[in-house]
C-alpha cells in the first residue's frame, strides 16, 4: 500500500496527499484510517510500562533492581509522595507536577512522570473508564478549588481515591446520581471541610463536562494493573482521536454525491469486517480502498493535474468512454464490471446448487 501519492503542478511532478489525511492515520480503520503508530505513541506508552514494572516489583528493598530504587531517590528529593500513594490518589496534574520538578535532575524520569499523567487524562476523558480517575489532581479542577497531593492522602485515609465517590445514588436504582453529592464522612466534614468543598466542585466540573453514568468501581490502577500499560496507552490516544471525528470522510463525501449509503454505524462496521476476514492482504488493501474511496481512476488522474494538462487518458474510462471514477469501476462499466458481476453471479448459483446436491440450473439471484 502507497503512503504517499504524487500530482503534477505546472508540469512539475510534486509529493500530493498522502493515502489518508495526515490526523487520520493512527486513527481506527473504521473512521478511515490507518490504524499505524507515530513514534511518540510508541516511546509514551513504554515509557508508562515503567510504572507498572515499579508496581508489580515491589518488594524488600535489597532485592529491587538498581533502577527502582534510583527512581524512589528522585521522588523523595523532590519531596514527592512514594509511588504507591501516587497511583492510589493523583490524577494527571499532580504527576506533571513532579515531572517539572525532575526535568534538570533526571530528563528520563521526568519523561516517565509526563507518560503517566498523559495515560491518566485520557482516561478522565474516556466515556467508559471516567470515573476510575483520581480524585487529587483531576484536570477539570478549577484553579481555586485545587485538590492537592497532601489533600489526595487525606482524603485516601478516609478510603475516597476516584471521582466516581463524588456522586450520589439513586435510592430505587442504586446507579449513581450525577445531579446529587456524596455522603461524606462526619470526622472528615469536621475535620476538613475545606477538602470536602473542594470534592463538591470537581463534582460539579464533571457534571458540567457531560459524563454519562459509569459502572467501573475502584481507581485506574485497580482497574487497568493487568493491562500492559504500552498498549492500553496506544488504544486510549487512537479512542480519544475517533471521538473527534463523526465517522469516515468517505461515508459523508458518498451521501453528498448522491451516492446510495446504509447508516453510519453499518457501514463503519464493513471496515470492521473487512479486518476480519480470511482474505489476501492484497484482497484486503483494495477492498479497504474501494471503502475509502482511494482508488486511483483517470477522473483521479485528471484533477490531479492542473486544467488537465498532461492527463493520461483525460477523465475518460478507456474501456467505455463514461467518465472513470470509483463507482464506474465498480458496477457501472458495461465493458469492465458488468461481466464481472455476471461472472460472480453464475459462480454463486452454481455453488448454491451444489450445496444442495441439486443439478446446476439455470436461475437468477
Amino acid at each position: 500500500m502507497k503512503l504517499l501519492w504524487t500530482k503534477k503542478i505546472n508540469g512539475q511532478i510534486k509529493q500530493g496527499r498522502r493515502i489518508v489525511a495526515k490526523k487520520r492515520i493512527n486513527a481506527s480503520y473504521e473512521m478511515g484510517g490507518l490504524k499505524i503508530d507515530f513514534s511518540r505513541e510508541t516511546a509514551m506508552g513504554l515509557l508508562a510500562n515503567m510504572i507498572q514494572k515499579q508496581q508489580n516489583n515491589r518488594g524488600e528493598e535489597e532485592n529491587q533492581s538498581f533502577i527502582n530504587v534510583l527512581f524512589k531517590e528522585y521522588l523523595r528529593e523532590i519531596d514527592a509522595p512514594r509511588l504507591e500513594e501516587l497511583t492510589n490518589m493523583s490524577g494527571p496534574k499532580i504527576w506533571k507536577k513532579y515531572s517539572k520538578k525532575l526535568e534538570n535532575k533526571s530528563p528520563f524520569f521526568s519523561q516517565v512522570l509526563l507518560a503517566m499523567a498523559e495515560m491518566l487524562e485520557l482516561n478522565e476523558k474516556d466515556k467508559d473508564s471516567w470515573g476510575t480517575a483520581n480524585i487529587a489532581g483531576h484536570s477539570s479542577m478549577h484553579t481555586l478549588y485545587d485538590i492537592s497531593a497532601a489533600d489526595g492522602i487525606t482524603l485516601a485515609h478516609y478510603n475516597f481515591t476516584h471521582v466516581l465517590q463524588l456522586f450520589g445514588t439513586q435510592e430505587l436504582t442504586g446507579t449513581i446520581d450525577l445531579n446529587q453529592n456524596a455522603t461524606y464522612p462526619e470526622q472528615l466534614q469536621l475535620n476538613h471541610p475545606w477538602i470536602t468543598e473542594k470534592c463538591k466542585n470537581l463534582r460539579i466540573q464533571i457534571k458540567n463536562v457531560g459524563r454519562n453514568g459509569c459502572s467501573i468501581m475502584g481507581n485506574f490502577f485497580q482497574n487497568m494493573g493487568g493491562v500492559k500499560f504500552s498498549g492500553l496507552y496506544r488504544r486510549m490516544r487512537r479512542g480519544a482521536l475517533d471521538a473527534t471525528m463523526p465517522g469516515p470522510p468517505s461515508y459523508f463525501s458518498r451521501r453528498r454525491d448522491g451516492i446510495p449509503t446504509p447508516a453510519l454505524n453499518l457501514f463503519m462496521r464493513g471496515y470492521r469486517n473487512l479486518f476480519e476476514m480470511d482474505i489476501s492482504s492484497k484482497t484486503l488493501e483494495n477492498s479497504y480502498l474501494i471503502m475509502n474511496r482511494q482508488i486511483w481512476t483517470n477522473e483521479k488522474q485528471y484533477l490531479s493535474t492542473v486544467d488537465g494538462v498532461d492527463a493520461a487518458n483525460g477523465p475518460s474510462c478507456a474501456l467505455c468512454g463514461g467518465r472513470e471514477n470509483t463507482m464506474h469501476l465498480m458496477f457501472e462499466c458495461e465493458q469492465y464490471s458488468e461481466p464481472l458481476w455476471k461472472e460472480l453471479e453464475g459462480i454463486i448459483n452454481v455453488t448454491i446448487a451444489r450445496i444442495n446436491g441439486r443439478e446446476q440450473m439455470p436461475r437468477r439471484i
